[in-house]
């Protein structure tokens, strides 16, 4: 079985607002470097998979969320350590 590498190029497609839009080709991006589609072949099945890039609002509640929980173990690990210490401690 022969594998080479064959790249994707974009058809320059954007999904905003629930559809579809062409952009203007961009001379200054030859490859399609800074594109909003990714696309992968599957040679298997033919078809057409896209891949929308999310909004960054989401990237920030992931990152406050996992600060949250991180500082809310640290103060249940604080507490229960000082609970147990003063617990088995024998005077």
């Amino acid at each position: 079985m022969d594998v080479r590498y064959v790249p994707a190029y974009s058809t320059r497609l954007k999904f905003e607002s629930g559809s579809w839009k062409v952009l203007p080709p961009n001379s200054s991006d030859p490859m399609g470097m800074v594109d909003p589609v990714w696309m992968e072949s599957n040679w298997d099945a033919i078809g057409l998979r896209a891949y929308t890039v999310q909004d960054s609002t989401y990237d920030r509640f992931l990152l406050l969320g996992g600060v949250s929980i991180t500082i809310l173990a640290y103060i249940a690990i604080v507490t229960t350590r000082t609970f147990i210490t003063k617990a088995l401690k024998r005077d």
